[in-house]
């Protein structure tokens, strides 16, 4: 396939996403973006314009965000993403709007500063019930800076030490919006996923009966814990409230019991949300009522879960670390099992394509293949692990089960410390929490635990969770 707009389509694909809430807080910062806005200007001829006040400051804060994200994307090996339509550049969140972030991006471009992909619209797909609503198949605009541009960053020294050393989050956002102005849903229902170009493509969005006892529970829950944290206070991310997201809806036997996690709701031109960061990103950025957070984590939790709910322990010696087989790398280990669990298989003889791609990304272009030995990590692992060859049989959980379950356990949790008055955000098998607040969490997971796997299994799980601390 040719090149699209300058970017290839690998480049177009694996673009990673603009958030455009970033500023110059750096001498040199302020200097790029100073010699960008007049490359700009020159380019188109604007430098001759009458302009306000107020329009220059929101330009300056465009090319500041924009100029930011890139940079930081380009040491990450990616070109950004990000969408141009007026709903995606809310001016009261960003400080500026649309028609400021365009003219920087086509005074840049003009200049020869950026590489710009125009997006494609994205057309409209039926949902199960019969409606118009999700849209599927658009691309949004992919963006890039040039070699030049590049250059000028590297001579202005805004590409020596860390990118936090000349950009900081912006705090021109005036107020983000009341949840209940946005009327989102606070508990969405998917349909199994749909097989698209080889590879799954989520799957539609479904109606949900709110009247029904089980989804009532769990959206007083949601609205109860949103209220919670909106009075405590969560700073460092654009932050308005917890959803979950139920698969397979349409598959017989749905009982509310597959997926099930906590997401962020967001909207356009909300920053990436809290649980797709780091973890060291996450507690060092984040604050909970104002105080420094720490993160709680459940050490091998859907394996343990797995074991747990299939009412047996752990193989003697693993108790307090499944991933540490002996001979093994326990890096590879952790993968291969997070792949066979995935895949809900351990059939497979070599690493799939997504677990590459994925780990490529993680680690800088590096090959799985090369560094982990798939052959080897299974007759390890299942040497160790034999329960996980009952993957995908009748006897086995579904993984999607597992989710739910490892989702309800935080959802216990949760409700504990909001009883003691201490927040918590979720992030999938784990929870962040106010720093002085790690003992409470962990007791609250290890409660939430038992509680929730001696309700299916109907006895004390004999298999229990290991929390481990992260510190700020």
């Amino acid at each position: 396939m040719s090149k699209r707009d300058g970017f290839s389509p690998a480049e177009w694909k694996a673009a990673g996403e603009i958030h455009l809430r970033s500023a110059a807080v750096s001498p040199e910062a302020v200097a790029f973006a100073t010699m960008a806005l007049g490359a700009a200007a020159k380019a188109t001829g604007a430098s001759t314009k009458q302009s306000r006040p107020s329009n220059g400051l929101k330009t300056r804060r465009a090319v500041e965000a924009l100029l930011a994200d890139l940079l930081r994307l380009y040491v990450e090996g990616q070109a950004g993403s990000h969408g141009t339509r007026p709903a995606d550049l809310p001016a009261k969140l960003l400080g500026f709007g649309r028609p400021a972030f365009m003219e920087v991006v086509e005074g840049l471009e003009a200049a020869g500063w950026l590489s710009y992909g125009k997006g494609r619209r994205a057309s409209p797909k039926t949902m199960t019930d019969g409606s118009v609503g999700m849209l599927s198949g658009g691309w949004r605009s992919r963006f890039r800076l040039s070699p030049e541009a590049l250059s000028i960053a590297a001579s202005a020294g805004v590409l020596s030490g860390k990118h936090r050393d000349h950009w900081g989050r912006s705090e021109t956002v005036d107020t983000l919006p009341d949840l209940r102005d946005l009327r989102v849903p606070l508990i969405e229902l998917r349909a199994a996923k749909e097989p698209r170009a080889g590879k799954a493509a989520p799957g539609a969005i479904m109606a949900v009966d709110f009247r029904d006892s089980k989804v009532a529970e769990m959206l007083g829950d949601l609205e109860a814990h949103n209220a919670f944290l909106a009075e405590a206070g969560v700073a460092g991310a654009d932050f308005v409230g917890l959803r979950r997201i139920f698969n397979k809806g349409d598959i017989p036997g749905f009982r509310w019991q597959w997926g099930g996690r906590f997401y962020s709701i967001t909207f356009p031109g909300m920053e990436r949300a809290y649980e797709q960061r780091s973890g060291e990103e996450r507690r060092r950025v984040l604050r909970l009522g104002g105080e420094a957070v720490g993160e709680v984590d459940i050490n091998a939790s859907q394996l343990r879960l797995f074991y747990a709910l299939s009412g047996l322990e752990l193989p003697q010696g693993l108790e307090a670390d499944p991933y540490a087989l002996p001979g093994l790398d326990r890096a590879g280990v952790k993968l291969w099992i997070a792949q066979a669990l995935g895949k809900e298989t351990v059939g497979g003889t070599r690493w799939p394509p997504q677990a590459r791609r994925e780990y490529a990304r993680k680690t800088k272009g590096r090959e799985l293949a090369a560094d982990h030995d798939f052959a080897a990590l299974r007759n390890g692992i299942l040497s160790a692990h034999p329960h996980l060859q009952t993957l995908g049989t009748p006897e086995a959980f579904p993984v999607l089960e597992l989710q739910y379950h490892e989702s309800e356990v935080l959802r216990h949790a949760m409700g504990a410390l909001r009883a003691g008055g201490i927040p918590s955000l979720p992030v999938h098998d784990s929870l962040i929490v106010p720093t002085g607040n790690h003992g409470e969490a962990r007791a609250a997971i290890e409660n939430g635990f038992a509680a929730v796997v001696g309700g299916v299994i109907e006895n004390a799980p004999i298999t229990v969770p290991r929390v481990t601390l992260k510190a700020a």
